[in-house]
């Protein structure tokens, strides 16, 4: 089976499992995406829409570690700053709190300030202060 083909096989493998995801069916979903993922093992959108799959049928600890297959990767299209945010969430749902905020620093470290509305040049950035607040990870998961 040429390159080509297996692409495209795995194009409708995302493009069945998006759908799925879409109408709230996880577990077709999850048949899609794993096997996009047999084609390509290595695949940053087949294993981050499978962590999201996971992630919705609240089994966390699998969704952990897909989000962190796709950290591993060496190049990746998704954006890493979400799949971080991600696990951060997945450990404040297992009450890991400690673990959590380690995941979010890790995230906010590359990014140390954010652009704001403002347009006064002096107040442009905002630091990171209250950062799970930011994350939206507060509310009845942090304590």
């Amino acid at each position: 089976m040429t390159e080509v083909d297996i692409n495209v096989r795995i194009r409708k493998f995302l493009s069945s499992a998006l759908r799925d995801i879409g109408a709230g069916n996880y577990d077709g979903a999850i048949e899609h995406l794993r096997a996009a993922e047999v084609l390509d093992p290595e695949n940053p959108e087949t294993l981050f829409n499978l962590g999201i799959s996971y992630c919705r049928k609240e089994m966390f600890l699998e969704a952990i570690d897909l989000f962190s297959k796709v950290i591993a990767l060496p190049r990746s299209s998704v954006d890493i700053l979400t799949v971080l945010k991600l696990i951060s969430y997945c450990l404040v749902r297992l009450e890991s709190y400690e673990q959590a905020l380690v995941h979010a620093g890790e995230g906010l470290s590359s990014c140390p300030t954010i652009p704001c509305s403002s347009t006064s040049p002096a107040s442009r950035t905002k630091s990171w202060t209250g950062f799970p607040r930011r994350l939206r990870i507060t509310g009845r998961y942090w304590r």
